[in-house]
């Protein structure tokens, strides 16, 4: 199980649409805090849009996935909503078990 994980995990780093420039994340930033603006001004859509933009400029960044479920909650697509919440989660979780690994 350990050898399937690592190789997954090598297998999407060397993923051309996972690898990341310095001002991505940073792109990313900026699409999520217009995807919060854009829900709490209950434009769900809006916001729904600016969230799957930062999770396309960086799909490792966690919390565009957790806004998307919101939007999705909001505009009740609510298996949408439950796929972004699951991703946003395992990412999550990746992030803990690396920390832990790396201690």
């Amino acid at each position: 199980m350990k050898t399937l994980i690592t190789l997954a995990i090598v297998l999407l780093s060397l993923s051309p649409s996972f690898a990341q420039t310095p001002g991505d994340r940073e792109r990313a930033r900026i699409q999520n805090k217009l995807g919060w603006e854009d829900m709490q001004s209950e434009k769900w859509e809006r916001a729904a849009v600016a969230f799957q933009n930062a999770i396309d400029i960086d799909p490792l960044y966690e919390m565009p996935h957790y806004g998307l479920g919101r939007a999705r909650m909001a505009l009740k697509n609510y298996l949408g909503a439950i796929d972004a919440y699951v991703r946003c989660r395992d990412l999550y979780r990746g992030q803990a078990s690396k920390v832990f690994t790396n201690a």
